[in-house]
Order: C-alpha cells, then sequence, then structure tokens
C-alpha cells in the first residue's frame, strides 16, 4: 500500500506490517490499558519515521551516482529502498550503503539536546532507537548495511566476486553468533535476526551476478 511519494520515490508499506501492529496492540487494547496503546503507537510511528529516513538516506545517495530508486518499502522489521540497478563502481556502493546509517546517526545528534532538555520517555525511546539502528546496521553482514559495506571496502583491493563471497562467509559467520548468543541468553529475536542473515547471505550466494 502505498502511503506517499517523495522525489519520486513511493514509499510503500507490505501488508505483514499491519500484523505486527495489532500484536503489539491487541494486549493493551484488551487490558484497557489506553495509556499505554497511545505509547506504543507513537513509538510505531517515531520507529517507522526514523525507516524511513534511513531509507532515503540510501536513495538520494544512489541518485548523486545516478542511481535511481524504484520504491521504498517499509516491513515489520525494517525496509528496503529498491534500487534501479547496482552502483558501478566500489566507492559509490560504499557510499550508498553508509548513507542510511549516517542518517540515522545524525539524527541521534539532532535529539540529543532535546532529551537532556525535555524530560519526554518518547524522545528517550526515539534517540535509542536510531542509535541502535544506525550501530547494528554496520554490523558486517548482509542484508544488513555493514554487509555492502564490507564488500565495497573489499572490492577495493580485489576482484568484486572475491570480495562478494568473503562478505557472505563474514556474513554467515556473524549470523551463527547471532543465533548461538540468542539462544544462550534467550534473546529469540536475536536468533530469528541470525537466521535470516544466513538465508539472505545464502540466496545472495546463488545469484549469478556475484
Amino acid at each position: 500500500m502505498k502511503i506517499f511519494e517523495y522525489r519520486d520515490i513511493p514509499v510503500k508499506i507490505h501488508f505483514s506490517f499491519w500484523f505486527l501492529f495489532l500484536f503489539l496492540l491487541v494486549p493493551p487494547l484488551f487490558e484497557g490499558n489506553i495509556d499505554k496503546a497511545i505509547f506504543i503507537t507513537s513509538v510505531g510511528i517515531g520507529l517507522f519515521a526514523s525507516v524511513i529516513m534511513h531509507e532515503f538516506g540510501h536513495a538520494l545517495m544512489a541518485k548523486k551516482f545516478g542511481v535511481g530508486t524504484r520504491s521504498i518499502t517499509l516491513y515489520p522489521f525494517g525496509g528496503i529502498a529498491l534500487l534501479t540497478s547496482e552502483p558501478e563502481t566500489s566507492k559509490s556502493e560504499l557510499y550508498i550503503a553508509l548513507a542510511g546509517p549516517a542518517t540515522n546517526l545524525i539524527l541521534c545528534c539532532a535529539l540529543l539536546p532535546f532529551v537532556y532538555l525535555f524530560e519526554v520517555q518518547f524522545l528517550g525511546y526515539l534517540f535509542v532507537i536510531n542509535m541502535v539502528m544506525g550501530i547494528f546496521n554496520l554490523v558486517p553482514a548482509f542484508p544488513m548495511d555493514g554487509g555492502r559495506v564490507l564488500r565495497a571496502a573489499l572490492s577495493l583491493k580485489v576482484p568484486r566476486r572475491k570480495a562478494t563471497l568473503w562478505s557472505l562467509i563474514v556474513s554467515r559467520i556473524f549470523a551463527v553468533l547471532f543465533i548461538i548468543i540468542g539462544a544462550v541468553y534467550g534473546y529469540w529475536d536475536l536468533v530469528l535476526v541470525g537466521g535470516v542473515v544466513f538465508f539472505l547471505a545464502t540466496m545472495e550466494n546463488k545469484r549469478p551476478h556475484i
């Protein structure tokens, strides 16, 4: 479902997004806790606004290198900026991949004075959300931005095919670490992330362009 368009880039919400919202909102509404439901809604809106800005960071940087963006789609656990083509050079891929996390860290810097000046819990959550998004996306594992940063950096020294294969090996190592740490400490969402990263790294390995 398209929600708006900016710089000729349509922003859409995948239907699965609404299941997450229902999953989070139904319990407090069932309990009659309206304040908690409103807070969850406001944090959710802040989260997905941050995701949109993250993806526009990629899209607008890509535009500087002559690469268009077909659309930005929001999913329950993130977003995807669908580029019209692969970046032509390793340098352009590096800048495009870094632009998303950089946007989140810039938002953190912009929010920091307000967090200290105003005792509003929502602002604190928004600061933490952007900090986590900025740092976590730099983990060198596909499909996160850090995996593309690693490939772009390696491509400056070795052929792109070899750089891709090396970065996918690193991705799988991180995926296994996510699964082990999540299972040991009971962070089942981290186990899920590890499984998704391992699966997507495997799919990336099968793509013919590498």
